[in-house]
């Protein structure tokens, strides 16, 4: 099992954030405030009907940005989900098993 790490990239999740990637990080850690979430890959679903959930992280009327759901013959196969969606926050409000491997790129601005 992978260890939760928010300061690396990819971020590794490995449970429901209980507040966004800003307040884990500070809102100073992107220079201009915005990144784009590239990628998501989904390792160790271990049910069939697990599931996992990514909003942009906003405390009202959040965005989902990224959200998969387990069946049988994908169970223990990373699951890649190719994103390329320009945020300013992003918060995992669910995880059932595995982690979350989130890639980040710097928007140059």
């Amino acid at each position: 099992m992978a260890t939760q790490n928010l300061q690396s990239n990819p971020l590794v999740v490995t449970a429901a954030m209980t507040a966004s990637l800003k307040n884990y990080k500070g809102p100073a850690w992107v220079p201009n405030g915005r990144f784009r979430v590239s990628k998501v890959v989904w390792v160790g679903s271990g049910t069939n009907g697990d599931t996992y959930a990514i909003t942009d992280g906003a405390a009202t009327n959040a965005s989902v940005i990224a959200q998969g759901t387990a069946v049988t013959a994908d169970l223990g196969i990373p699951q890649t989900l190719n994103i390329n969606r320009e945020v300013a926050d992003l918060q995992v409000t669910q995880i059932s098993s595995g982690y979350l491997m989130i890639y980040l790129d710097e928007i140059d601005g």
